[in-house]
């Protein structure tokens, strides 16, 4: 992934860890090496939990929109908890119901991707007005958390049953925010 930004003039700015509770990943993905049991039994097929990982790229050269931000919109305190290399306050379980939006052939591998995560990135790295692009959208949850913080959203998906869930999600979103669509 890091290559393929890399061969189109992207540069890595940062990497961020998501710490993710064990437990919760064992529980949702029944995997067997996380069980207690499966240690006492055989250790050699246990293994640890798997963080997610945020890659933060940026184009060469002058940022001609730049983002900016106010010390009582992002005070030292707050910066200074983001500015970690291990993000350990991500609620891995507050993410958008995906259940609606699956059929009996999906493919087994889920990627709910948690709102916290989601509003902390577009807060950083965007203005209100800017244009936020996912083009693996999922169920809508970059478009969500884009339209509450008044941000304009593009996103790109294959699945129907997965479009039409993030359209009433956005749509959601949209009803409970107040003045998104003001120039």
């Amino acid at each position: 992934l890091i290559k393929a930004h890399e061969k189109h003039g992207m540069t890595l700015h940062s990497r961020v860890t998501i710490w993710k509770d064990p437990v919760v990943e064992m529980t949702r993905t029944k995997a067997l090496g996380l069980l207690h049991k499966q240690l006492l039994k055989d250790s050699t097929l246990s293994r640890q939990g798997m963080a997610d990982y945020l890659l933060v790229f940026r184009n060469a050269g002058e940022n001609e929109n730049p983002v900016s931000h106010t010390k009582d919109e992002l005070p030292v305190s707050l910066w200074q908890k983001w500015a970690s290399p291990v993000w350990m306050d991500i609620n891995q379980t507050n993410t958008l119901n995906v259940k609606i939006a699956r059929e009996n052939d999906d493919e087994k591998h889920l990627c709910p991707l948690q709102l916290d995560l989601i509003e902390r990135a577009v807060i950083m790295w965007s203005n209100p007005g800017d244009v936020v692009l996912s083009p693996f959208m999922g169920v809508g949850s970059e478009g969500v958390v884009s339209v509450k913080l008044k941000r304009k959203f593009i996103g790109v998906e294959l699945k129907d049953s997965y479009f039409q869930t993030a359209v009433k999600n956005i749509m959601d979103a949209d009803r409970t925010s107040d003045d998104l669509f003001v120039a």
